[in-house]
Order: structure tokens, then sequence, then C-alpha cells
């Protein structure tokens, strides 16, 4: 299986777009910072679980 070519490769002939640039930034601090609020969410919800006990709740789960 071939890579697909990257649209904006760094080439010293060409170089990246301002508007590429930044929303490779727009990812980088957006889309991980609400990546991190996800994951803490997520982490607090497993801290305050209840352990899942009788056969009756399992069945059900």
């Amino acid at each position: 299986m071939r890579a697909m070519p990257v649209p904006y490769a760094p080439c010293p002939r060409r170089p990246m777009p301002y508007a590429y640039l930044m929303l490779v930034r727009v990812v980088e601090t957006r889309v991980f910072a609400a990546f991190k609020d996800y994951l803490a969410a997520d982490l607090d919800l497993v801290d305050r679980a209840q352990p899942v006990a009788g056969s009756s709740k399992l069945d059900i789960i």
C-alpha cells in the first residue's frame, strides 16, 4: 500500500501556506484541549463508579 501524498509537504520550492499553518495550530490547541477535557471527565466518571454486584445486575449490563 502506498502512502498518500501530503497536500502541502515541506519543500524548499513550495513553502507551506499561512492558512494551512494556522489550521494546524488550531487543531493542535483546540482539539487537544477538548480531548484533555474529555479525558478528565471520563477519568472522573471512572473514579466515581460503583462496582456491580449480583447476577441480575450483571445480566442487564
